[in-house]
């Protein structure tokens, strides 16, 4: 059964998109969900932007320490165009 979402509603799906990765997933996992979650938002009129979802998992990949320090120096360090790529900010 199909029925519309009213604004709240909406706002409780977003808010769970962006809901803090738990590091018990793997890292991958955690990707593949993002996107799979971002695509299935779409049927339900709510739209994650890719810069949204991008900066969203660069934000928990520094908030969990996933990477030392060098291995984010060398992040920072990398051109615009694969800063912000998704598909390379994951591999």
């Amino acid at each position: 059964m199909w029925c519309p979402l009213d604004v709240q509603a909406k706002k409780k799906l977003k808010d769970a998109y962006f809901a803090k990765w738990d590091s018990i997933k793997y890292l991958t996992a955690f990707g593949k969900c993002l996107e799979d979650d971002q695509t299935s938002l779409v049927r339900s009129d709510i739209t994650i932007s890719d810069e949204d979802k991008l900066q969203f998992y660069l934000e928990q990949m520094y908030d969990f320490n996933i990477f030392d320090k060098a291995k984010m120096m060398e992040w920072e360090q990398q051109p615009i165009i694969t800063k912000t790529n998704y598909t390379l900010a994951k591999s």
